[in-house]
């Protein structure tokens, strides 16, 4: 075991960084003490086989970590992406109004219901359509004739105005039915509408909003 005195010396003397007096010391000390020239050669070793190893390895890339910059959108991004979105939304409503404006009720020219026709009109023209119908079947009724030359029961009586009640109950049906894809015509085009008022303003909100980058 080397001596205690010297073991700072030899370490030196691996690195080369002795001084002068301090080397002459350490020789004239390993000329005597053979402990002290086993440790060093040791040393000497062990630091040569720690180089042959690095060589092995690669040396890992020094990795430097950098705090994250603040996100600011650029003024003309902003305002790149609210122009952008205004653009749609006016694409979108001129598209919903010329659709509007270019489609053609079914059945237009023989009813008069429009397109935005609204449920109380419809309630009102169901009941003066009864209304009419009502009142031409009291008219039938009070103008049938009533001579006994005609020879008509009034089971055969009952029997026509029972046709004569399913006749327009049918009509009434068939008219019922229109105005019921009238209405459901009319809330199809209004709910497309809403749905790209939505979308445009969808749009507008994701361009006012700093976080989201313009594509």
């Amino acid at each position: 075991m080397a001596c205690e005195a010297y073991r700072d010396l030899l370490v030196a003397r691996l690195y080369d960084e002795l001084d002068p007096a301090d080397a002459g010391r350490l020789d004239a000390h390993l000329e005597r003490c053979t402990a002290c020239r086993d440790d060093l050669a040791q040393l000497a070793f062990a630091r040569e086989q720690l180089r042959r190893a690095e060589s092995l390895f690669p040396v890992s890339p020094r990795v430097v970590l950098l705090s994250p910059r603040p996100f600011r959108r650029p003024i003309w991004a902003f305002a790149a992406g609210f122009a952008c979105a205004m653009i749609v939304l006016a694409a979108g409503l001129g598209a919903g109004w010329t659709l509007r404006d270019r489609e053609t009720p079914v059945g237009a020219g023989s009813n008069p219901l429009a397109a935005g026709v609204t449920r109380a009109e419809v309630e009102g023209l169901l009941r003066q359509q009864e209304a009419t119908l009502d009142h031409r079947l009291e008219a039938a009724r009070i103008s049938a004739p009533a001579s006994p030359a005609a020879a008509l029961t009034r089971e055969d009586l009952d029997a026509a105005f029972s046709r004569l009640e399913k006749k327009i109950e049918g009509r009434r049906a068939a008219d019922m039915g229109y105005l019921l894809d009238a209405i459901s015509a009319s809330e199809l085009r209004s709910n497309t509408r809403l749905g790209q008022t939505r979308e445009a303003l969808r749009y507008v909100a994701l361009a006012s909003d700093p976080r989201v980058s313009a594509q």
